[in-house]
């Protein structure tokens, strides 16, 4: 999953605004899986720090780990697929926003 995570933080930075937002969301999701596993926002953290992309992506991914793990953790599948569903589709509302300013 860190792999499909890495190759949406690389490619981020060279895309057009729909594609920024769309990757930006895919990550949100995959972000918010890792917390409703209960993986630790550290090894996340972690994670972005090694990965060679430029400071400015590497911020956007540092914020959806911090604004994800601020969201608590839900025991039930249906609920979980919920969290991701909501944290995703709030991510691309908010990027596309601050992308048309």
């Amino acid at each position: 999953m860190l792999l499909m995570l890495s190759f949406s933080v690389q490619a981020e930075y060279t895309k057009d605004d729909e594609s920024i937002c769309v990757a930006g969301r895919t990550a949100a999701g995959l972000i918010m899986h890792y917390r409703q596993q209960g993986e630790s926002a550290q090894d996340l953290f972690d994670y972005f720090g090694s990965v060679d992309v430029p400071k400015s992506v590497k911020s956007i991914y540092i914020k959806l780990v911090e604004q994800a793990y601020k969201l608590p953790k839900v025991s039930n599948l249906e609920y979980k697929e919920m969290a991701i569903s909501q944290f995703e589709e709030r991510t691309y509302a908010l990027c596309k926003e601050q992308r048309s300013k």
